[in-house]
């Protein structure tokens, strides 16, 4: 199927529009679930980080969500990238390919 083709499919605006509208707020969600977030005080030893993360329910959703997420600004960045034409199209590689690397990184961090 052609691009202009994807892009003009109804199913195609709608994930895009919700990619758009989701990524931030479950990264945002992702992130607040870590435990102690706001505390300021320096881990001495794994001893004392262990218990805080071990069996914390909160702490694994969190990472779930921001695994989650990638596929979700990919969305998002290639809708924005079928809307481009002419001139912008050759100005909109750099924007879409950093934007891209991002959620690679998070994916790759997350594990598979």
């Amino acid at each position: 199927m052609a691009p202009d083709r994807v892009s003009n499919l109804p199913a195609f605006k709608v994930l895009a529009g919700v990619s758009t509208l989701a990524f931030p707020v479950m990264l945002l969600t992702g992130f607040l679930l870590h435990p102690d977030l706001l505390s300021l005080d320096i881990t001495k030893s794994l001893d004392t980080w262990i218990p805080e993360w071990r069996d914390n329910p909160g702490f694994h959703w969190g990472h779930l969500l921001v695994m989650l997420t990638p596929p979700l600004v990919i969305a998002s960045v290639l809708h924005q990238v079928t809307g481009l034409r002419g001139r912008n199209l050759s100005i909109g590689f750099w924007g879409p390919s950093w934007r891209l690397s991002a959620p690679c990184s998070w994916r790759w961090t997350k594990g598979p």
